[in-house]
């Protein structure tokens, strides 16, 4: 279908439509199958984000991974998922950026859990796009639970701090876990 992508979706051809045009059936039609924006058949063709990915558009390598991390369209690929993750990311697309750091978290992707890398990508991402800021704080409180639960408070002390700073009282609880911890 189409890729949310903050308020704005890509069509197949990369072309962006507003959710409101979405809602309305603007933009696909059921009966033929087809993407109004573009006239091809199949709304997200894979060809044609494949196209668009290898001509260098972030938009389409993000979309590609994601197709190969979830087998969609093509053959499940956690390689060629990373591959084209991290294409878009080094573009700075934000949410290339989300997905490389939630793969970081977890270990999965072909790639080793990490999670101070997964800490620089969340932050970059947000840093890119501030509608992000709000799901990073929510991400890295996550990570911050991983690192206590991997006994390293140091680590999670220094993700929770500045957010407590900020205002965010969801980490309050938290923060005081990890000092407590630490002092035992």
């Amino acid at each position: 279908g189409l890729y949310l992508e903050h308020s704005l979706f890509h069509a197949c051809c990369g072309k962006q439509v507003c959710h409101a045009c979405d809602e309305a059936d603007l933009v696909f039609y059921q009966k033929t199958g087809m993407c109004l924006m573009c006239n091809t058949a199949g709304i997200g063709n894979i060809g044609i984000l494949k196209k668009n990915a290898k001509k260098g558009h972030a938009w389409a390598q993000h979309l590609l991974g994601q197709q190969y991390h979830q087998g969609d369209g093509v053959s499940k690929s956690e390689y060629n998922a990373m591959r084209w993750y991290r294409k878009a990311a080094s573009q700075g697309h934000p949410l290339a950026l989300r997905s490389l750091s939630q793969l970081y978290q977890s270990g999965e992707g072909g790639c080793k859990r990490d999670l101070s890398t997964s800490v620089d990508y969340i932050e970059r991402s947000a840093m890119l796009d501030p509608r992000l800021t709000q799901e990073a704080y929510d991400e890295l409180s996550v990570i911050a639970d991983e690192y206590i639960g991997d006994r390293q408070f140091d680590e999670a002390i220094a993700i929770l701090q500045p957010l407590a700073d900020k205002g965010i009282s969801e980490v309050q609880h938290n923060l005081g876990c990890a000092h407590y911890e630490m002092d035992q």
